[in-house]
């Protein structure tokens, strides 16, 4: 079959530690929100820029792996948003109590007016890297482009036609979970594993039993520990690889560094048993563009343009 493929290369994984290794061959009120980020290190935030009650722009994230949008205390203050309680939250340093306002007047495509009110979980800008950011809530009948060649991001209403592939664009079809996007069919390094495009995550996370399956079959290669900050501050531990491929439908990225933990997003998705990626920022940043049609449930990977044509482009697998 024709296959997408993008090689990641270990420019990615400076982030993550000084050295990076070489390799070889539940509660229904829960929410995973978190952002999962390293520190020092900070990727650079792509935004979208949205209004609210016609007011000065503000700069948003898009986060397909979160069910609730989020906003900076700042912002709600500024906008008078009245207090709505508190929700659990469930990121990868567990679970917390996080509080919420009542978010109103939220325009973001000229499809979704100023009448949009939802609850919106209550986070630091410093800890978000934005003023606030827009989850599965707010998405379900949007179209959101990614274009990274040119740094900039649109959403708008989804058309009543699918995406399609082209020569250097694949459309991948997954299933929806609660709103959010599922690849189950999958490989890494030619094991079966489960993928959720999470875009509010700014590196990719594998869970533990990948991690062991991996390396049962001598596929995992060298790890290093390292620490991940979680949204809320709190650090936990991870172990740091790169993946010599990983396959989604017909795009193959080879490459991948991947931050492996056992954090409590897995277990809330009941992926305790099986091999899972939440797949990031740091994996989607090496295409050209990539295209979330939330209502068709599809992601269209668009190659870059390289000078070497033959590090990059459609070949038999």
């Amino acid at each position: 079959m024709a296959a997408l493929i993008i090689p990641l290369g270990g420019g990615a994984g400076q982030a993550f530690a000084s050295s990076p290794p070489k390799f070889d061959d539940g509660s229904s009120q829960a929410d995973v929100v978190d952002q999962i980020r390293l520190s020092p290190f900070r990727f650079e935030r792509m935004t979208l820029p949205v209004s609210i009650n016609s007011g000065p722009t503000l700069s948003f994230l898009i986060d397909t792996g979160a069910e609730v949008s989020g906003v900076t205390p700042e912002v709600a203050r500024r906008y008078g948003f009245a207090q709505a309680g508190s929700r659990t939250v469930v990121g990868i340093a567990g679970r917390e109590q996080v509080a919420t306002v009542r978010m109103s007047g939220l325009q973001f495509s000229r499809s979704r007016g100023a009448d949009t009110d939802t609850d919106a979980l209550l986070f630091s800008r410093a800890a978000m890297g934005a003023d606030g950011y827009l989850g599965i809530d707010s998405l379900a009948d949007q179209r959101i482009e990614f274009d990274f060649a040119n740094q900039r991001m649109q959403l708008r209403r989804s058309s009543r036609f699918p995406m399609r592939s082209s020569e250097r664009a694949v459309v991948v079809r997954a299933k929806a979970e609660n709103g959010r996007l599922i690849f189950s069919s999958a490989q890494v390094n030619k094991t079966v594993v489960t993928v959720m495009l999470d875009t509010g995550s700014t590196v990719t996370v594998g869970n533990a039993e990948l991690m062991r399956q991996l390396a049962a079959k001598g596929r995992l290669g060298e790890t290093v520990p390292i620490e991940v900050l979680s949204v809320t501050g709190k650090m936990v531990s991870a172990n740091y690889a790169i993946l010599r491929e990983v396959l989604i439908g017909d795009v193959l990225i080879r490459r991948l560094p991947v931050a492996f933990a056992t954090v409590e997003p897995f277990h809330h998705l009941g992926w305790d048993d099986r091999p899972a990626l939440l797949l990031g920022m740091d994996a989607l940043r090496a295409f050209a563009k990539v295209t979330v049609d939330f209502p068709h449930r599809a992601v269209k990977f668009t190659a870059r343009n390289y000078d070497n044509e033959a590090t990059i482009g459609l070949g038999i697998w």
